[in-house]
């Protein structure tokens, strides 16, 4: 009985998740933009197909675009002991087991499904609401739950807000 207490111990306070010391904004980013609403659509048409997002469905009517799980490569991080994210491009940040840190995020896979709004304000200017959710990283033994750290949404706000 001793014997069983003592492994069961030391398999718990190995691995210990720790959750994320930062509050990350889960809400959706908002931002409105002075193009055209065709314009905007024919860009992200075209990011989506260089970067291989993998579009599920796509609502003209409502503007409604879904997009299933993105990997991010090199976007992924975790937080240090102080809450800092080393990673000043990182989209996705991850909670972690035990209190040591990891510091190879080469070893996850760092992925979001996202929704995006757009939809015309008038005929010059259109508005963009984007949302990721189901944010993780995790590799072929277990996974992590993640946030988005809003770097993701920005980008693709000043991407889709280029003349």
């Amino acid at each position: 009985m001793k014997k069983l207490f003592l492994i069961a111990l030391l398999c718990t306070s190995c691995a210990r998740l720790v959750p994320l010391k930062n509050q990350y904004d889960e809400q959706s980013r908002i931002a409105v933009i002075s193009r055209p609403l065709q314009d905007v659509l024919d860009d992200f048409a075209l990011l989506a197909v260089e970067n291989s997002y993998p579009v599920e469905s796509s609502d003209a009517r409502s503007g409604l675009i879904t997009v299933g799980p993105t990997k991010f490569p090199r976007h992924g991080g975790f937080e240090s002991k102080s809450g800092r994210v080393p990673n000043p491009d990182a989209f996705i940040v991850a909670e972690r087991y035990s209190d040591q840190y990891p510091d190879r995020t080469d070893k996850f896979t760092f992925t979001a499904s996202w929704n995006l709004l757009i939809v015309p304000v008038d005929s010059r200017t259109t508005r963009i609401r984007i949302k990721l959710y189901d944010t993780k990283a995790f590799t072929s033994d277990y996974t992590l739950k993640g946030k988005s750290t809003g770097r993701f949404e920005n980008w693709l706000i000043e991407q889709l807000s280029k003349k």
